[in-house]
């Protein structure tokens, strides 16, 4: 979204807008290293796996500017302004987005989480990060046998989930470690 990443640690920073597009490397630093990552580290039964809804644009928003480069003092100023903004129009936001609107301490978790999961550096034990890569590896599945289904109106073979599950691994490998070759045949 934001096309000079290097002029965002300085004030200019773009302000809030519904409904941009934001790139996929947001919406997985948002999904992976916030969202299932705070699912794992909460969830006290291993057998339970939830499928989380999208979040607020205005998360997706944040996120953009940590991954951009956003200083931590300005990322602070400009959630403030976007709270303020919001809140004189009236818009409501879901529990989660408010909390981190609303909390410095969420905030702060928020932003530790998009920089340790876009540096490959999650300090997270192992569960939880088998939680995360086990759900990246299944929107991956799901979403590609989809695809095939809507294009071809067809099931896939056994052949083609094989391969595709090999392919979930790689790219939960890249998400994860920023590393392709990581799975050998």
């Amino acid at each position: 979204m934001y096309k000079d990443r290097e002029n965002m640690a300085t004030e200019d920073y773009e302000e809030y807008q519904e409904g941009l597009e934001y790139s996929e490397e947001v919406k997985n630093a948002v999904r992976y290293g916030y969202q299932y990552r705070k699912e794992a580290e909460s969830n006290i039964d291993d057998n339970i796996k939830y499928c989380l809804d999208d979040v607020s644009d205005i998360l997706y928003w944040i996120a953009n500017m940590i991954i951009g480069g956003l200083s931590w003092d300005l990322l602070k100023s400009a959630v403030r302004k976007v709270y303020d903004k919001i809140s004189t129009r009236g818009i409501k936001t879901d529990k989660e987005t408010n909390d981190i609107l609303t909390d410095e301490t969420n905030l702060k978790t928020f932003y530790v989480y998009i920089r340790e999961f876009r540096g490959h550096q999650m300090s997270v034990d192992e569960k939880t990060l088998k939680y995360i890569k086990e759900e990246i590896i299944a929107d991956y599945v799901g979403e590609t046998i989809g695809k095939i289904f809507s294009k071809e109106n067809r099931i896939t073979s056994i052949e083609e989930n094989i391969k595709i599950v090999r392919d979930a691994l790689k790219h939960a490998e890249f998400l994860l470690n920023g590393n392709m070759d990581t799975q050998k045949e």
